[in-house]
């Protein structure tokens, strides 16, 4: 079945992957340990690429959703 890109998807869906030409760019419609759009927009911070405005979470914000996520930590090491 073929991927639809309108409303009806993006209204019954909270996460997406898109590949791109520079790599892969995930949409996000909830953050665990920080909740909606509306909560994560909150914890973001506004930035111009390639001439578009977008909002990414910032650090501070990235460490207070994993904090409250509260998954086990496991090591790199």
């Amino acid at each position: 079945m073929p991927f639809v890109w309108d409303a009806s998807t993006l209204t019954n869906g909270t996460l997406f992957t898109l590949d791109t030409e520079l790599d892969d760019f995930d949409l996000l419609g909830e953050v665990d340990g920080l909740g909606s759009y509306d909560d994560v927009l909150r914890a973001s911070t506004s930035w111009d690429i390639y001439g578009y405005k977008i909002s990414v979470l910032s650090i501070d914000g990235l460490i207070t959703a994993k904090e409250r996520a509260g998954r086990e930590k496991t090591s790199l090491v």
